[in-house]
């Protein structure tokens, strides 16, 4: 999931979703624990930065900038 994809579920959810079920959903997430159930980091690849400092987004993915 790309950053231009969370933007777009964010829009919908602030726009396009019922009062209830803004409520719900942005309550939901709001709520959500550091680590789930599975062990991981849910924050991952989402509020941190790159790896490495010489990596860059691009369209794709990540590469390595020069």
């Amino acid at each position: 999931m790309s950053a231009r994809d969370v933007v777009g579920v964010y829009q919908y959810a602030l726009t396009q979703l019922s009062q209830i079920d803004q409520i719900t959903v942005l309550g939901s997430l709001a709520s959500a624990p550091d680590v789930g159930a599975d062990g991981f980091d849910q924050a991952f690849g989402l509020l941190h930065g790159p790896a490495h400092p010489g990596w860059r987004p691009s369209r794709v993915g990540w590469w390595m900038g020069r």
